[in-house]
Order: C-alpha cells, then structure tokens, then sequence
C-alpha cells in the first residue's frame, strides 16, 4: 500500500470513530491510564496539527503539545480533527515524502518515517477510542498490517525515552493472529483494559 494511501485511510478510520463521540462520552475512561475520552480527542486533534507543522519544518504552536495536549478541539472536535486532518494529508501530499522532518523524539527523521509515525500514533488512538466508547474500530486489518513492521521497529526507539512515558513495555503479540491486536500488544496496550 502507498504510505500516503495509509496515511488517508488512517485518518478516515480515526474519523469515523470521532464522528461517533457523544457529549456524555467525555468524561469517560480511556486505556490510557489517566486519560479520559476528551483528553484523547484533543491529543488525536494536536497529533494532526503538529504532524502537518513538523513536516512542513515549522516550529508548532505552544499549545501543539502531544504529551499534555491543550484543548483544541473546541465545541465539535469532529469538525476540528477534519480539518487537522486535511492539512496533516496535504502537508505529506505536498512534500511528496521528500527530506527529512523533525520527528516527535526530538530528532530528524524521513518524511516517509514520519508519515509511518503519524498513521501508527493515529491508529493506536483510534483503538483506544473506540475502546472507550465502546464501538467498532473501523480500523481495516490491511491498515494494520502495513503499520507492524514499523511499530515493531520503532516502538522500542520510543521506549528509551526518559522524559516521559510514552508507551508501556510490549505485551506478548504471538497470542493472537488478529493484526490490530498485534498492533496494540505492541504498543503495550491492554486488550482488556477495562
């Protein structure tokens, strides 16, 4: 599959997903600990925002922050993350995955890596909403799939980060054939988390 390709149906899948939120749903429980799901959707949106900032090497915005996300999303994060989200695409599409981009570690990256760290941080995301708010994934086994040998690479990178806790150590992912719950045992989410 074509990473820009990914790239869409990653965001599509997110969208889909967001578009189902309720407003009682807010306050609700995420499997990232501590999280709720607005925090998650603010986090989903400045992911978008940063990405298309990173990859067109613009400094974000001070409250482009992944780790502690502001509230961005405003009164319909739906609308908000279709916007992020068409300009995070566009960003890519426009830099025809050429040079290089900051990465969200602090360190320069491809933009083709870069476009593979967004699909994978939006895919994992869009598990855990799902997961909260107790619907479908909507994310296709091919999405998956593509994002595996990435995250397999990848993932342990992000691990050695001391600033922050980033993600949890991996779960065994060779007890499912599933490949987004391979996935997510690699991004050391809990399959039952709730």
């Amino acid at each position: 599959m074509e990473q820009l390709q990914l790239l869409k149906m990653t965001q599509s899948s997110a969208q889909a997903i967001i578009d189902q939120v309720k407003y009682q749903q807010l306050s609700w429980a995420c499997p990232c600990r501590g999280w709720d799901v607005e925090m998650l959707l603010n986090k989903m949106i400045t992911s978008a925002l940063l990405f298309s900032s990173l990859c067109r090497g613009e400094t974000p915005e001070p409250d482009v922050n992944l780790l502690f996300p502001e509230n961005v999303g405003g009164a319909d994060a739906s609308i908000t993350f279709e916007a992020a989200s068409i300009d995070c695409f566009a960003a890519f599409e426009d830099s025809g995955l050429e040079g290089e981009m900051m990465g969200p570690l602090g360190a320069m990256m491809p933009k083709s890596a870069g476009l593979m760290v967004r699909s994978l941080d939006a895919t994992i995301n869009t598990w855990d909403l799902a997961q909260a708010i107790d619907v479908d994934t909507e994310v296709a086994a091919e999405q998956a799939l593509e994002l595996i040998s990435f995250a397999e690479g990848f993932l342990p990178k992000v691990r050695t980060q001391i600033d922050h806790v980033r993600f949890a150590p991996a779960r065994n992912p060779t007890n499912t054939t599933d490949p987004l719950e391979k996935l997510v045992l690699l991004s050391g989410r809990n399959l039952n988390w709730f």
